[in-house]
């Protein structure tokens, strides 16, 4: 099942770039609401593997995904190891526009098995909806990160 979410964010995309594949730093921590620690297990050509610790549903989980970089705008997004029936492949497009903003669309793929491939028809709404409101909320934690550095 795949999901498509487009957001503007008010900078360049080489910047914008910079800021969502600094893995491992502290900036990474700053842009993401869920991800609590980030640590850098590889780095191999455009490759960048990390164990991810994060929050949600009031639990900490850890994965390790896998980003393949495509500079200057598409970054790939796996987890290579996972617990639960919920896998999703995420790719990040920047477009640089006229206007020197940044387009940034996710398109994150799902795989769902057990119950969950059951009802993903169901489903399907619940996804879309937190994607959105976790692309907002990066769009305002990148501009945030992009006038700390103009400063």
């Amino acid at each position: 099942m795949g999901i498509q979410t487009s957001v503007v964010i008010d900078g360049p995309r080489d910047l914008v770039f910079e800021i969502l594949t600094d893995y491992g730093s502290a900036s990474k921590l700053r842009t993401s609401s869920h991800l609590k620690a980030q640590r850098v297990l590889q780095r191999t050509g455009n490759v960048v593997l990390c164990e991810n610790e994060f929050e949600a549903n009031g639990k900490l989980h850890r994965q390790v995904r896998r980003y393949s970089l495509f500079p200057p705008d598409r970054i790939e997004d796996e987890v290579v190891e996972t617990p639960g029936p919920v896998r999703v492949r995420t790719t990040i497009t920047l477009e640089e526009t006229a206007d020197g903003t940044t387009l940034m669309t996710h398109d994150d793929e799902y795989t769902l098995s057990g119950i969950y491939w059951l009802f993903g028809w169901a489903l399907r709404g619940q996804f879309r909806r937190v994607a959105e409101d976790a692309l907002a909320g990066m769009k305002t934690r990148i501009e945030a990160e992009l006038v700390d550095e103009d400063e």
